[in-house]
């Protein structure tokens, strides 16, 4: 039996239902030609990727909004979910630096430095995991 076409549920516009070739003119105008659109981006997403991008944005808008502490949460829940999660694990080092809390940011900092080797941002957080090791006298070793 011939199964209809998909459909989906554009949920920032009251559910109004799109097609397929909908989707494709939506990301067309919102990212223009620089992002190809891929068909495996209308394939449903489990329960456990829509609660990480949920917990994205909550941690995004906790961010945009000053709120480090509702941020830090959501990280939590993001680790709880992801452990190796490691820019999750860089992302809350550096909060937990911000907020004063320096061993667990240390912990945490360490922890993506070692797996991290290759990191773009290797360098500045090795320099941040070095300056709160001075300040906590860890031994630098």
């Amino acid at each position: 039996a011939d199964h209809p076409d998909p459909f989906f549920s554009d949920v920032f516009h009251g559910g109004r239902l799109m097609t397929a070739d909908d989707c494709r003119t939506m990301v067309r105008e919102i990212y223009g030609r620089r992002s190809e659109f891929r068909d495996y981006y209308l394939e449903p997403v489990t329960p456990r990727q829509l609660i990480q991008r949920l917990l994205h944005n909550l941690k995004a808008r906790a961010l945009q909004e000053g709120d480090e502490e509702r941020a830090g949460r959501a990280i939590d829940l993001l680790l709880a979910l992801f452990p190796w999660e490691l820019d999750e694990l860089r992302d809350r080092g550096m909060l937990r630096e911000r907020l004063g809390d320096y061993p667990a940011a240390l912990d945490d900092l360490q922890q993506y430095v070692r797996y991290r080797a290759g990191a773009r941002d290797i360098e500045t957080v090795s320099e941040a995991v070095r300056s709160l090791r001075r300040h906590i006298g860890v031994d630098p070793g």
